[in-house]
């Protein structure tokens, strides 16, 4: 087994001593004992796992990690096929043996250890490719940030399913080669699968093409009580990105500062064949796109964004020729606006507030005002 120098970061100097006696005393106990290798019995009741480590490995030791369990989940509680070895008995006493394996298994945080902590993954992504929830104490309190080059934070497969509660992510990145799927998603690229993002912020990711903060690609996303906040991609979906036959729900959520280089949607973009979207009590505010749509871009084919009870503030799209400072609308999709507010939005191009070519916008019992364009108002 390669020898491994665990790299503790950011930690408390009492966090610090507090890990440090306790693995020379697991050194001391493993003086003792011949055996500290327990053999799993083959018995899939895995259901909690509490991670007590913010380094990212999995060589054995007395802690889990992040991706020990992430890894865990996705090989049904399998520790061979999953890490190639067998846990340790104090790993195996993280590891919460009451329900049935496979009922939307959860990794909880160590408080004690981890509280006002920051996770660094150095390992690349974590893949998802079945149902899990990651529940951390608060999006202020816990952060997972990828300090791996051209790397995202969370990769989910078709067949998977990820619940993201109470965590800030920060610091994913793209490649710059490969597809348009392969540079996109920034901090999480849902590839058909379903993703929750729940009271937890999105942060200071990259893509080099689409979805700065997160690209769904035909799979169903849910933004609840949380924030998007100064993500950047290249191309399309500064903040989020929602690809062909994807289904986006934002509710209660800030989708801010998110910026695109070149194109549109510097907040959401909808994009492709039959996308839908729907976005509630939330505000899209001082996004900016490259091109069209600084807070909004529907450029669905038959797609539809409905956006309720919400406000589309102080966008700018910054493209001569094109437009929709607050919200752009394209390709024959179709954009409801309810209850809503427009208003500071800006255009280089054409409508400050909405831009509409060929699609259809129905706007009830909302206000647009103080929008501007150069070429007009509102």
């Amino acid at each position: 087994m390669p020898f491994c120098i665990p790299f503790l970061s950011k930690m408390s100097r009492r966090k610090r001593r507090r890990i440090a006696s306790a693995r020379m005393m697991s050194h001391r106990r493993r003086f003792d004992r011949a055996l500290f290798v327990e053999q799993l019995e083959d018995r899939r009741v895995l259901s909690t796992l509490t991670v007590n480590s913010d380094v990212d490995l999995t060589a054995a030791d007395d802690y889990l990690s992040l991706r020990e369990a992430v890894l865990l989940v996705n090989h049904g509680g399998d520790a061979m096929a999953a890490l190639d070895r067998e846990l340790t008995v104090q790993e195996q006493s993280q590891i919460d043996l009451t329900e049935g394996w496979g009922t939307n298994d959860t990794i909880h945080f160590d408080a004690d250890l981890l509280t006002g902590e920051t996770i660094a993954l150095t390992g690349g992504q974590l893949e998802i490719e079945t149902q899990v929830t990651i529940a951390g104490f608060g999006a202020e309190l816990l952060t997972i940030e990828q300090t791996t080059f051209a790397s995202r934070i969370f990769d989910v497969t078709n067949s998977g399913s990820l619940t993201i509660e109470g965590l800030t992510l920060t610091g994913g990145s793209t490649a710059a080669f490969g597809d348009f799927v392969h540079r996109s998603g920034g901090a999480i690229r849902n590839l058909g699968g379903t993703v929750n993002v729940v009271d937890a912020t999105i942060s200071h990711n990259v893509a080099t093409d689409s979805g700065g903060g997160i690209h769904n690609a035909g799979g169903t996303l849910s933004v609840a009580n949380s924030t998007i906040l100064e993500n950047e991609a290249s191309a399309f979906g500064g903040g989020i990105s929602n690809g062909s036959g994807g289904a986006l729900s934002v509710i209660n959520s800030t989708i801010s500062r998110n910026e695109t280089d070149f194109n549109n949607g510097g907040g959401i973009w909808n994009s492709g064949l039959g996308s839908n979207g729907t976005i509630v009590n939330s505000t899209i505010s001082g996004n900016t796109a490259g091109g069209s749509g600084g807070g909004v871009s529907n450029a669905s084919s038959g797609g539809v964004i409905e956006i309720i009870g919400s406000t589309i503030a102080g966008n700018t799209a910054t493209e001569p020729n094109g437009g929709g400072g607050g919200i752009s609308a394209t390709f024959s999709g179709t954009v409801i606006l309810t209850n809503s507010t427009v208003s500071g939005n800006e255009a280089l191009g054409h409508g400050g507030g909405i831009h509409n070519i060929d699609s259809t916008v129905t706007i009830t019992n909302s206000t647009l005002t103080g929008n501007r364009a150069d070429s007009a108002t509102d």
